[in-house]
């Protein structure tokens, strides 16, 4: 085997000239997930020809329809994949004179061969079908980016695939991309291996650099602890997880863009708007699972560069204890249901029951020995925004002693959270 290096010269000095040496072409991983990768020559079908007449000097400007240029010299050619036809499916052209032509396309043709001789040109439309690896397929983990050494370029095509998380099983081969692709020709590309009967959106970005990576627009995490999962239309199933417990979808339309939310086993599914980055949506999932959907954007330190965004459903309401030297329990109003936590411990806040009124009682045990069920319980705190504040409790540890802790209740976005704090946090009030 031989390999193959993208060689740079450039001027050091009158006594020394610097030489950059770098792969040919380099595949990168964007998604949080591992990528199964295949490189080769594409299997296409002809479908059928088309022909044309211009100036035999004029520069020929093919538009892919999906946003790029294919430059055709005279006597040149050039193989334009993917092909986007126009709703009438039909390929636009020009020559540079601002008058725009158009030519029909085959139906069912996903690649452009465009051959000129003289002031002919040949549309030669084809289908690609399939992939003829020339090595055997590799693992790109997250964040990975690898170089290519030891292939030709020049008509080299990649398909990728996933793996489940859970049930290990692998989506199809996606069709085949370009490995590069030139300067002025689309950027971004979709790539949609199928995974039982539907697809996974990716997508595909060629940057400069010889670098293409592979992304997804959207991911989706769970952070509530219930099993949360997202689908993108109601009759859609929830979407898989293909690593790290995120899943992946693409681009979303319309001027109030939403998801589903729905709980593991339930029937039921929520409808959530798509908040703004930075923001939040509140979502009842049941009459006693109230969650939050957090939007954020992915470091671009991760993602090569490319803008991803994270939706996370969050708990409603978070309680916190950070209190020394006891226990702090939280429960519903008048419900059987504890949550205790030792100091510096955190946990998410489900309500017991959809008839009782969703307000919050707080307790303190000396430790996880101490399981009297005697202990008295606080004034109910409503869990709502004219609920925020601090209040200072006092509990009766024994005939001698007392404790002080102030409970802060605190909004941020859609989510609140209940902090049970130590009693100089009441002195600072």
């Amino acid at each position: 085997a031989c390999c193959r290096f993208l060689l740079e010269a450039g001027s050091k000095g009158e006594q020394c000239q610097e030489i950059v040496v770098d792969a040919p072409f380099r595949i990168a991983n964007a998604c949080p997930c591992n990528i199964y990768c295949t490189l080769g020559q594409a299997k296409v079908k002809r479908i059928g020809d088309e022909s044309s007449s211009c100036s035999a000097t004029a520069l020929l400007r093919v538009l892919d329809g999906a946003g790029g240029v294919w430059e055709v010299p005279p006597e040149a050619s050039a193989d334009i994949y993917p092909l986007r036809p126009d709703k009438e499916n039909q390929v636009s052209w020009d020559i540079g004179e601002g008058q725009r032509r158009k030519v029909n396309c085959k139906s069912g043709a996903d690649r452009l061969l465009v051959r000129r001789r003289g002031n002919q040109i040949t549309w030669t439309f084809q289908k690609v079908e399939a992939l003829d690896a020339e090595m055997p397929p590799f693992r790109l983990s997250p964040q990975e980016e690898r170089c290519i050494f030891d292939l030709h370029v020049d008509g080299l095509m990649f398909s990728i695939a996933l793996q489940e998380q859970h049930s290990r099983v692998q989506t199809s081969w996606s069709t085949p991309l370009p490995a590069l692709v030139p300067p002025l020709a689309a950027t971004t590309a979709g790539v949609r291996p199928k995974w039982d009967d539907d697809h996974v959106d990716l997508r595909v970005a060629w940057q400069p650099g010889q670098r293409t990576v592979i992304f997804a627009k959207h991911w989706f995490a769970d952070a509530t602890g219930l099993g949360v999962g997202l689908s993108q239309s109601y009759k859609q199933r929830r979407l898989p997880c293909f690593g790290n417990d995120i899943s992946l979808f693409g681009e979303v339309h319309g001027e109030n863009p939403q998801v589903y939310l729905q709980l593991p086993g339930d029937q039921r599914k929520a409808e959530v708007p798509i908040p703004v980055l930075g923001g939040s949506s509140r979502v009842e999932l049941s009459p006693v699972h109230s969650c939050a959907l957090m939007a954020e954007l992915v470091a671009s330190a991760s993602t090569f560069g490319i803008s991803c965004r994270l939706l996370t459903a969050v708990p409603g309401v978070m309680v916190f204890s950070n209190v020394a030297g006891c226990e702090v329990g939280f429960r519903q109003q008048g419900c059987r249901s504890v949550v205790w936590l030792g100091c510096g411990d955190s946990s998410h806040f489900i309500w017991d029951r959809a008839d009782r009124p969703k307000r919050i009682e707080v307790a303190v045990r000396e430790g996880k020995a101490d399981q009297r069920t005697d202990v008295i319980w606080s004034t109910p705190r409503e869990i709502a925004e004219r609920g925020i504040g601090a209040f200072p409790l006092i509990f009766s540890q024994n005939l001698l002693e007392q404790r002080l802790i102030c409970v802060q209740v605190d909004q941020s976005g859609e989510l609140f959270t209940v902090t049970a704090a130590g009693e100089a946090h009441c002195h600072q009030l």
